[in-house]
């Protein structure tokens, strides 16, 4: 990267590194501010629990399904599921069965691992002893998490690392039916992502002392190798491609952004995309970004193909974290997209914990942009959701939310919505998404 690319990167200083940062730090700490949280109770103030096991009691009283179904469900086939009423630090989707997707996630309070699938069964399959977990990442087969605590008197989060291995039978004492066998990473780590092809590494960015963060790639039990290097500590990192990890830096609004491409093996990088207030994401081929950056007074949401450089615009206005590949090419994105829109000036206030979005779910044509509506949680489900992170699983048939208001989460079940039809979207437009000409403020 030239120099006067780094030097746009370095204005603002400290402030870059503020935009990523300021949304996970308010997750970190999400326990000390709880109480001006709504929990996720009163979503459905007239329902009561929202768990599983809620679910299977009322399912049991009633005979049929206890959650809240869209009158354009058909046969009343529930589209969106409440997985945990509690908030969960980490959240993941791993190897699936016959029988669907299976996804596991860590109680935020408790530390505990708990286990759900398509049948709707939740088993907690980890007891733990250790504090409560601020943040955390499971591998891509759901076999491997890596967990941030903050240790009494210490102002740096300490980071564990390990598999997950099934015990031959539970353990009599915690009542465990996996072991974690994690092991400290260095203190400083602000973004970790495990190789999605499940060989076993991972990578993370860790804050330097002396400033700036370097990039990191580790196989379990062997020493990390430095791969990348910035004088600059607003980064996050991406790997979700095959071959190169995503290392992007966010901005302030009007500040220039960059997205850069890196080969784990040797370091060699390159320039992926710039822009303004700039957020992105690499699908899993390796082959098309999806970038989010301002446009005027909102954000746009752009699909950028790396072979030929064309940038195609979705006219919505959302932000890249709030999107996920998906379909076989990995040419079908799922994104939230905020009935309001998105201002660019209200997304520092977002990140730092401040608002809400009211989310409606889209799925775009990656290859020409279309895209069509999916799911409309609030009107639908009576049930506002502000998605701060998605991801899809294996076999396509489902999606897990995380819920800004909440940190609860959620799954939506694309196999009652598309009947099949992943790749294809309609490109029909629908009503009620935001058109990206008229923004409004998120909800406070």
């Amino acid at each position: 990267m030239d120099k006067e690319k780094r030097r746009l990167i370095a204005t603002g200083g400290a402030v870059v590194a503020g935009v990523v940062a300021a949304l996970l730090g308010w997750l970190f700490f999400f326990g000390s501010a709880s109480q001006e949280a709504p929990q996720a109770q009163s979503v459905f103030p007239e329902v009561g629990e929202r768990s599983i096991a809620a679910f299977e009691r009322q399912q049991e009283r009633e005979g049929e399904g206890g959650f809240i179904t869209s009158s354009a469900a058909p046969e009343r086939q529930i589209a969106l599921l409440q997985l945990w009423d509690k908030p969960v630090s980490a959240l993941g989707f791993w190897e699936g069965s016959a029988r669907g997707w299976r996804a596991r996630f860590v109680e935020r309070e408790s530390g505990d691992i708990y286990e759900t699938d398509s049948a709707r069964l939740v088993a907690r399959i980890y007891n733990t002893a250790t504090p409560a977990s601020q943040r955390g990442w499971f591998s891509s087969r759901g076999d491997a998490l890596a967990l941030q605590f903050l240790p009494d008197g210490a102002g740096t989060l300490a980071t564990f690392e390990g598999p997950l291995r099934e015990l031959p039978e539970q353990d009599p004492d915690t009542g465990s039916l996996v072991e974690f066998a994690s092991a400290p990473l260095p203190r400083g780590v602000v973004s970790f992502a495990y190789d999605p092809s499940g060989s076993g590494r991972f990578a993370y960015l860790e804050r330097l002392e002396a400033g700036g963060v370097r990039l990191v790639v580790r196989a379990r039990g062997e020493a990390g190798r430095e791969v990348w290097r910035s004088e600059v500590r607003g980064w996050h990192i991406v790997w979700t491609g095959p071959r190169e990890i995503l290392v992007v830096a966010n901005t302030q609004p009007d500040e220039e952004g960059v997205a850069i491409l890196i080969d784990p093996q040797t370091g060699a990088q390159r320039l992926a995309v710039s822009d303004n207030t700039l957020d992105a994401l690499i699908n899993p081929a390796g082959s098309k970004l999806v970038f989010s950056a301002r446009r005027g007074r909102v954000m746009r949401l752009f699909v950028h193909d790396l072979s030929s450089h064309e940038t195609i615009d979705t006219g919505l206005s959302t932000i890249a974290q709030k999107c996920v590949w998906g379909g076989e090419e990995g040419n079908t994105l799922f994104c939230a997209v905020p009935r309001s829109g998105v201002e660019p000036d209200n997304i520092i206030f977002w990140y730092q914990g401040g608002g809400y979005f009211d989310d409606q779910l889209v799925m775009i044509d990656g290859v020409r942009g279309e895209w069509r509506l999916l799911l409309d949680p609030r009107e639908e489900y009576q049930a506002p959701l502000d998605v701060v992170s998605v991801a899809t699983s294996a076999q396509g048939d489902a999606l897990l939310l995380l819920d800004k208001r909440t940190l609860t989460p959620w799954v939506v079940r694309l196999d009652v919505l598309l009947k099949g039809d992943v790749n294809e979207p309609s490109g029909e437009a629908a009503q009620n998404i935001p058109s990206a000409q008229q923004p409004q403020e998120a909800q406070e």
